[in-house]
């Protein structure tokens, strides 16, 4: 979204940093808004799209964000491991 980026900028705060509510309060609230007359929804319905999306996309960030870090880091070692056994068969074979 346009928005959350603009405020970023104005707030001198990089791109690839997290500015809780920044980045998910507008990914929930104008879609709610949007649909609003559509689908009936109360303003209680729309806050609470906007509370459950962001506390899940919170929750969920942080849990792939660490999943993927942990799974990263573990094929990093088998890399430098196999490189490792490369390098002493090698030595040996030489």
């Amino acid at each position: 979204m346009v928005v959350p980026h603009f405020l970023k900028r104005r707030l001198k705060i990089p791109p690839s940093n997290r500015a809780t509510g920044l980045d998910q309060i507008p990914e929930s609230l104008f879609p709610a808004l949007a649909c609003r007359s559509m689908l009936s929804l109360t303003m209680l319905d729309i806050t609470s799209v906007v509370v459950i999306f962001s506390v899940g996309e919170m929750v969920l960030s942080r849990l792939l964000f660490n999943g993927m870090f942990a799974i990263a880091h573990s094929r990093v070692m088998l890399i430098n491991c196999s490189i490792a056994d490369n390098a002493a068969q090698f030595l040996a074979d030489n």
